[in-house]
């Protein structure tokens, strides 16, 4: 079973709003990376590959670790969906509305963050009852109402999107994809600036008055 109850996870997603995506192929490097962002500011991140590699030993090592939220990226198997679980993410994202996918995350008690591209995709996703939708392009980019495709009573829905995009109002939360960071940054280990560039632009996320939007 999960590590956190669905209804928490996403309560808690909800809450901080702001999540970045980390790729990293190297385990302690990764890790390293995690310290330092949570050091800056950052307190949700979302971890790109999953399986038995840097997520499974980040997550390993710091899921019972309060206020770091880790999700794994990228969930592309059932099996994959049950690793994520086993070892303790807050959520995992699946690439689409996938029934296998779904299922597993309900047997296990995951949370799971739907990505929907298009209009097709949304309908798909909304007949298997999922419980949050991740919003990428290009449905994302083609300023998409959210309220008007769902109707009254929109469940909660987030957008992936690089660092600087400005998230529609109905957006509950924003996984940043790309764009804070310079490129070969991390694989470079400097840990020290990572913690400094994060701290700058969360500052001036709320300078522009977006409250971790």
């Amino acid at each position: 079973m999960a590590f956190l109850e669905e209804d928490l996870a996403l309560e808690l997603l909800l809450r901080e709003r702001l999540v970045l995506r980390l790729r990293m192929e190297d385990g302690p490097r990764a890790l390293s990376a995690l310290k330092a962002l949570r050091r800056g500011g950052i307190r949700a991140v979302d971890i790109d590959p999953p399986g038995p590699g840097p997520a499974a030993f980040v997550l390993s090592r710091l899921r019972r670790e309060h206020p770091l939220l880790v999700g794994a990226g990228s969930l592309v198997t059932a099996e994959q969906v049950r690793e994520a679980s086993r070892f303790g993410a807050a959520w995992g994202v699946i690439p689409g509305p996938r029934k296998d996918l779904v299922d597993a995350g309900r047997e296990e008690g995951l949370l799971l963050l739907v990505r929907v591209r298009t209009e097709a995709d949304l309908s798909r996703a909304l007949r298997l009852d999922a419980a949050c939708l991740l919003l990428a392009p290009p449905l994302a980019g083609k300023g998409c109402s959210l309220p008007r495709l769902l109707g009254e009573g929109a469940l909660s829905a987030g957008i992936e999107a690089p660092w600087g995009a400005s998230p529609p109002p109905w957006a509950s939360f924003h996984l940043v994809t790309r764009g804070l960071l310079p490129q070969g940054f991390l694989e470079e280990g400097r840990f020290p600036e990572l913690e400094r560039l994060v701290g700058e632009g969360l500052e001036e996320l709320a300078g522009e008055g977006r409250e971790g939007l």
